[in-house]
C-alpha cells in the first residue's frame, strides 16, 4: 500500500471539486492510502473519500511518513484538454498532476452531512420564523467579484418575491457585507454563530445541511454553489462573466443561468464543440434580462409559476438558443440528462 498525502490550500469551491479527484483515485489507484490536508471548514468535504482529513495549522501532519506528497496548486485551465468532460480544474489536475484518466461518470460532487452538522443546521433554523420554508442565497463572493456577484438590486427583487410567497431568506454572508439581512424576513448565520463551531468561517458539511433543508438555493460561482451541487435541493447558479463549463462540474439539481453571449467566456479552440458538450450535459437557460429571468426561475423552482417564460418578450429570445426544459424539473421523469428542447419560434 502506497501512503499518499494531498496538501490542498484552496477555498471551498475548489475543495468541493477535489472530491471528484478523490473519487478518481479510489477507482484508479486502489493501492493508494490517501490523507488530505486542507483549510479549516473545507476539510469536512473529504470524509469518506480518504483515509484521514487533516486541518492546516490545526492538526500535526508528518510529511516524511508518506511515500508521496502532492501539493496541488490549482489554476484555471489555459487550454481545452478534452471535450468529453467538463473543462474545469478537475480535468487539468487529473491529467497533468496525477496522471489519471478522467471518467465523466465520476464528475459529481460529494459533501457528507454527518449527524452533528445536521443538528447544528436544524438548531439554527429553529431560531428563525417558521413559515413556508427557507430559501438560501449566496450572491457575493471573495474573488473576481465584478465577474461573479449578483447586483444587490437584483437580489432584492428576488428576495421580495420569495418573502411575498411566505418563505424566509437566509443570506450566506460570513463577512457581514450584505445590507439585506433585517432579522425579520432575511437572516444570515454570522461567523460567530454556534452553527460554525467557533471556527470563524463556514463549514462545508454544515453548509450542505443548511442547503439540504432549504426549498431552494441561489448562488454565484463560489463555494456554496458547489456545495449545493452535492445536495438534492433545487439550485440556481447565476453566471455573469464566467462560464460553468470551466468552473462547475456535473449536477442534476443545479440549473445554470447564463447571459446570451456566454459562449464568449469559453476558453477553447473549438467553442462549438465545447458548447455542444455543455448543452448536452448541463441544465441551463440563457438570459437577456437577468433580473427578470432570475425572478421567473425562482418562482418556477418554488412552484409559484408554472410557466417561467409567460411574460418573456420576443426580443429576449433573440440569440439565446433553445429553451431546455428538463424532465425531472417538469415531473416527467428522472433519467439523467433527458430533456425537452423547444425551438425559439415554438416557445415564443
Amino acid at each position: 500500500m502506497k501512503k499518499v498525502l494531498i496538501r490542498f490550500r484552496h477555498g471551498l469551491g475548489d475543495a468541493v471539486q477535489l472530491t471528484i479527484v478523490l473519487k478518481h483515485i479510489q477507482q484508479q489507484r486502489k493501492n493508494w492510502l490517501v490523507d488530505v490536508e486542507s483549510l479549516v471548514g473545507k476539510h469536512s468535504c473529504f470524509h469518506g473519500l480518504c483515509n484521514a482529513s487533516y486541518r492546516t495549522k490545526r492538526d500535526k501532519v508528518n510529511a516524511k511518513a508518506y511515500d508521496k506528497v502532492y501539493n496541488l496548486w490549482w489554476h484555471d485551465p489555459d487550454t481545452t484538454i478534452r471535450f468529453d468532460c467538463p473543462a474545469t480544474k478537475v480535468t487539468k489536475s487529473l491529467v497533468q498532476e496525477l496522471g489519471l484518466e478522467p471518467d465523466p461518470e465520476l464528475y459529481t460532487y460529494s459533501v457528507p452531512i454527518p449527524r452533528e452538522s445536521n443538528i447544528l443546521a436544524q438548531e439554527y433554523l429553529e431560531k428563525l420564523p417558521q413559515k413556508k420554508g427557507f430559501v438560501s442565497i449566496h450572491y457575493q463572493g471573495n474573488t473576481s467579484s465584478s465577474r461573479k456577484n449578483i447586483p444587490e438590486h437584483i437580489t432584492k427583487a428576488v428576495t421580495r418575491s420569495v418573502i411575498a410567497a411566505g418563505y424566509v431568506v437566509i443570506v450566506m454572508d460570513w463577512d457581514g457585507r450584505s445590507t439585506l439581512p433585517n432579522t425579520k424576513t432575511i437572516f444570515r448565520p454570522g461567523k460567530k454563530e454556534k452553527i460554525w463551531g467557533n471556527t470563524g468561517t463556514g463549514d462545508a458539511s454544515t453548509i450542505a445541511a443548511l442547503i439540504q433543508k432549504s426549498a431552494l438555493f441561489i448562488g454565484i460561482d463560489s463555494g456554496p454553489l458547489h456545495v449545493a451541487g452535492a445536495t438534492t435541493t433545487k439550485s440556481l447558479g447565476v453566471w455573469l462573466r464566467h462560464h460553468p463549463i470551466h468552473y462547475f462540474d456535473l449536477s442534476e439539481n443545479v440549473k445554470h443561468l447564463l447571459p446570451n453571449n456566454a459562449q464568449k467566456n469559453m476558453r477553447s479552440n473549438n467553442k462549438p464543440k465545447m458548447k455542444a458538450y455543455f448543452e448536452a450535459n448541463y441544465r441551463y437557460r440563457y438570459y437577456g434580462n437577468l433580473e427578470k429571468v432570475l425572478v421567473q426561475e425562482t418562482k418556477r423552482a418554488l412552484g409559484l409559476d408554472n410557466d417561467a417564460c409567460d411574460d418573456y418578450t420576443p426580443e429576449e429570445f433573440d440569440g439565446c438558443g433553445p429553451i431546455v426544459l428538463h424532465k425531472q424539473w417538469l415531473g416527467l421523469g428522472t433519467k439523467p440528462n433527458s430533456t425537452i428542447v423547444l425551438d425559439q419560434d415554438i416557445s415564443s
